[in-house]
């Protein structure tokens, strides 16, 4: 493969710091180079406890929320957090931030606006660099000597990844990149967004959000996905650009899906008919977790692993953020380690 350097680590959420604090072990055994936890305020423990702890155990992992939202904490919130996670981190800490989510489904909020997030994009940005923003038309300043946090903008469609390129220190892409043709078009958006305002792209830091999903076959990895799969069908096609790759058969049953997931159980494996989750059994009656893996999921053994980061990484994508959801976090992010991650170092 060509000689460009890679860097990889992982994303997660949990319940359990006990549980989770394991995993972080493993992962910084792994060589982690990023961590990243979700921010779900009633499906998962606080990010930024969390985050601290990640710090205090995993030494040389950047760590940050992949990813929080302008919805659920106002800005000085956010920027008050995360600052102190980077004097925890002394300088690793990154932010995560997107429209918004599973933070906000079961409390019935909706996402923001491009504007909005741009607005709070900024007054995040500022506030951790110590100067007063106006958010909402109201003057905003953190009060005491705040260092300056990278902000990283979780982005899938077109519009997003310009908004990235635009105004933000870096990029989380997010959808689902398993080919490399894919990436070429995602870092086009984000070029596009750093033209408009004479940015270098080559300043900013750009993440591929990309599952990785060691098994002894890929069916076998397929089936251990299937509750990640099940949480892209219900809100990864959204976006008009994304809706038009999905075939119309296709796309008339993510609808469904769309209709009948359960957030309450995000990502759970929760037990549910046929021992598998309500969402996960949805994808399987209704024909299409192969359509979907296809789209979302780089599985089978590890050659098979390999060989698919390795195109993406001809394609252009060199920093990866793989989530962990399996229902065993921690021999999955081990044998990442052991049987993956040392191809591309």
């Amino acid at each position: 493969m060509a000689s460009k350097k890679v860097q990889l680590g992982f994303s997660r959420a949990g319940t359990r710091l006990d549980e989770y604090l394991e995993w972080v072990k493993a992962a910084d055994e792994a060589g982690a180079d990023i961590i990243g936890f979700g921010d779900g305020q009633d499906l998962w423990v606080d990010p930024y406890v969390t985050l601290t702890l990640t710090a205090m155990h995993a030494k040389g992992a950047m760590v940050g929320p992949t990813v929080t939202n302008p919805v659920t904490r106002h800005p000085t919130v956010t920027a008050g957090a995360i600052a102190t996670l980077q004097q925890v981190s002394g300088g690793r800490a990154f932010l995560g931030i997107g429209t918004g989510l599973s933070a906000l489904r079961n409390i019935g909020q909706h996402g923001s606006t491009l504007r909005q997030l741009e607005e709070y994009t900024r007054a995040v940005q500022g506030l951790t660099a110590g100067e007063t923003v106006t958010y909402e038309g109201q003057p905003l300043r953190l009060n005491w000597d705040p260092p300056r946090v990278p902000v990283f903008l979780g982005s899938t469609g077109p519009r997003m990844l310009r908004l990235g390129g635009r105004v933000a220190d870096g990029v989380i892409v997010g959808g689902g990149v398993t080919d490399g043709e894919k990436v070429r078009k995602q870092m086009a958006h984000i070029q596009a967004g750093a033209d408009e305002v004479g940015r270098d792209i080559n300043d900013l830091e750009i993440w591929w959000l990309t599952r990785v999903v060691l098994a002894p076959s890929e069916a076998e990895g397929i089936n251990m996905m299937r509750d990640y799969l099940a949480g892209f069908a219900a809100h990864g096609f959204q976006n008009p650009s994304v809706m038009a790759e999905a075939p119309p058969d296709v796309l008339d049953k993510i609808h469904v899906v769309e209709r009948e997931y359960r957030w309450s159980e995000h990502l759970a494996h929760k037990p549910g008919g046929a021992g598998i989750s309500h969402n996960a059994a949805l994808i399987e009656e209704l024909g299409i977790k192969e359509w979907l893996a296809g789209r979302f999921v780089i599985t089978g053994p590890p050659e098979r692993c390999i060989a698919g980061l390795e195109e993406l990484v001809e394609a252009g994508a060199t920093n990866f953020i793989i989530p962990q959801v399996l229902p065993d976090p921690i021999e999955s992010t081990r044998g990442l380690g052991v049987k993956v991650f040392p191809a591309f170092r």
